[in-house]
């Protein structure tokens, strides 16, 4: 199952770009299924622009790395709020797309989607855990114990002192979160030109 997981891992923006391509492909949005796929898609990119401006550059990479534990931001809410916001954009398209469908299909269509990246992520979340707790060891553990690793159970930052690390820069995170910006725009305009077609 690691060798299923690193591959996840390594390819996991190539494994998600067939699937919002196919939603694109057959999308038949509205007005309102815009209108929730956006506010799903604003809130997933301010918390993966939160998230890189903590951490940048590593966050990157196809292979596992973590020069430092970030604990504080989004880091003090959930354990892996750049995931959190990968989740809320995939389900933000696949929002858009559906809702000029019927029922059944759109149920399956967007069922489909969530099954798929829920399998994606959390198998990378297992994966990444295991890597962290090797790195940081005791510090790692009482993070986990403090931090919900996904769902943040309330707002309140959960961070322990004496493991509190960490911090934002805008300017690291338009950087690195450039690309992934430039691709929203594009898939967002798209939706946009097929509900008024």
């Amino acid at each position: 199952m690691r060798t299923v997981r690193q591959f996840l891992f390594k390819w996991r923006g190539g494994l998600v770009a067939p699937i919002a391509l196919y939603f694109l492909y057959v999308a038949e949005p509205t007005i309102y299924s815009l209108f929730a796929g956006a506010v799903l898609a604003l809130l997933g990119e301010g918390v993966r622009l939160w998230a890189i401006g903590y951490t940048g550059e590593p966050t990157r990479s196809q292979e596992l790395d973590a020069p430092a534990l970030i604990t504080t931001g989004p880091y003090g809410l959930v354990r892996n709020p750049l995931y959190l916001g990968n989740l809320l954009n995939g389900m933000a398209v696949a929002t858009a797309a559906v809702g000029g469908m019927d029922s059944g299909k759109a149920s399956v269509l967007w069922m489909g989607a969530a099954a798929f990246l829920g399998f994606v992520y959390f198998n990378i979340i297992v994966l990444e855990q295991e890597f962290l707790a090797g790195e940081f060891g005791e510090d790692y553990n009482l993070y986990c114990q403090t931090v919900p690793a996904l769902l943040p159970l309330g707002f309140q930052q959960r961070t322990l002192e004496q493991i509190r690390k960490g911090e934002f820069s805008l300017g690291r995170a338009l950087t690195f979160e450039r690309m992934t910006i430039i691709w929203q725009v594009l898939i967002w305009a798209i939706l946009l030109w097929k509900a008024h077609r």
